[in-house]
């Protein structure tokens, strides 16, 4: 995995703790950057990110779940 991707990747997850209003802890950071390495490749988290989409965790595991 490139900086890029894994910066992107890290950004997406910090943007939907903001998002959402939630506490940064580690925790959650982990489990929504795990989330987002089983949804996404590492072209379409770097397009997320360049295109400052805000992605919402419920959604993100719906969208898992189809």
């Amino acid at each position: 995995m490139t900086y890029q991707s894994s910066r992107a990747y890290a950004c997406a997850a910090y943007r939907i703790m903001e998002y959402e209003g939630q506490e940064m802890s580690e925790e959650y950071f982990s489990i929504l950057m795990e989330m987002l390495y089983k949804l996404y490749t590492e072209s379409e988290i770097k397009k997320i990110h360049l295109d400052n989409v805000r992605l919402d965790s419920y959604e993100t595991m719906l969208m898992k779940e189809k």
